[in-house]
């Protein structure tokens, strides 16, 4: 998930312009053309926000279980199992997209 895939949506630009100033100002940086900048930040991937459900779901899961990801046809995988129960949720993972459980959870 980019930058511009979470903070871009209707109720968002708040949230969105706290990101961006946080991100801008943690970096040197040089006002060369506010566009690039504006660019180069949309185009970063970004940390999902876990919703209550999710994170409640990874948390119990078995230690075994290291990954969560969809694969190319929509699919949700946790490890190598299929986790077809839980399509409807994860929706900030895409097609052929892997994250680590446990940074999720940081």
């Amino acid at each position: 998930m980019t930058n511009a895939e979470k903070y871009l949506k209707d109720g968002s630009s708040r949230q969105f312009l706290t990101e961006f100033s946080k991100w801008y100002y943690s970096k040197i940086r040089v006002l060369t053309n506010s566009d690039t900048v504006l660019a180069q930040f949309l185009a970063e991937k970004t940390k999902p926000t876990l919703t209550e459900e999710e994170r409640a779901i990874l948390k119990n899961l078995h230690e075994e279980y290291k990954t969560i990801k969809r694969n190319s046809s929509g699919y949700l995988y946790v490890g190598v199992d299929y986790f077809g129960m839980y399509d409807n949720i994860f929706q900030f993972i895409k097609n052929g997209e892997e994250y680590s459980i446990e940074e999720l959870l940081k």
